[in-house]
């Protein structure tokens, strides 16, 4: 792990901590290489809060116009972070994302594709499901709870919370399915535990 990127989350996580009162439960089930993170999607500052939570390095996507000034494609690379198109096919990064997973790296996912207004589960599109499929690493369900409203957060009438579950293995899925069913099979599990986890860290 850099030294900047171990020193940028420490500070992440203590200012989530004292500031906001975050409390992060779970982080036991993610493992130490491998992996994608499906996590819900409520603010710009989820990425930031769900890979500080792991004290592991954890890569991204960001979008591509994030990447036009010199200075902050520097910064966002060196965090971890690499260009992807919205809404369209992105052969060069989901390359990227490829490589890094079955190179061992952890890899965070929103498998809703973009933020929710309302704060609550959006239908997932079969990005993450074929990306997992497609490497064969594991998928760990993740949920983060009032980023999206830290004013209120901040006075303790919302809370903030990040939570990991237990790793979806592809392998438990049947070989003889079609690949479709497999991505729909798997998409549909990860999103049950997501909205399982998500109640049950609302209560904590």
């Amino acid at each position: 792990m850099k030294l900047h990127y171990r020193f940028i989350t420490i500070l992440i996580r203590f200012l989530a901590r004292i500031l906001f009162g975050c409390r992060i439960t779970g982080v036991e089930n993610v493992p130490v290489t491998g992996a994608l993170i499906a996590a819900n999607h409520i603010s710009v500052i989820d990425p930031p809060l769900l890979g500080a939570s792991i004290k592991a390095d954890v890569f991204y996507f960001a979008k591509v116009e994030l990447f036009q000034n010199r200075l902050i494609s520097a910064f966002l690379k060196s965090v971890n972070a690499f260009p992807a198109r919205r809404g369209e096919t992105d052969r060069k990064a989901w390359k990227t994302a490829r490589s890094l997973l079955t190179s061992g790296k952890l890899l965070l996912f929103f498998p809703e594709g973009t933020r929710s207004a309302d704060g609550q589960l959006q239908p997932a599109k079969p990005g993450m499901a074929r990306l997992a499929l497609g490497t064969g690493v594991p998928v760990v369900p993740a949920v983060i709870t009032g980023s999206n409203r830290l004013k209120e957060v901040l006075l303790r009438r919302v809370k903030l919370r990040v939570g990991f579950a237990a790793p979806v293995s592809v392998a438990d899925l049947r070989d003889d399915e079609n690949r479709r069913s497999r991505c729909e099979r798997l998409t549909a599990k990860v999103m049950e535990e997501i909205r399982r986890l998500k109640a049950e860290v609302e209560k904590n």
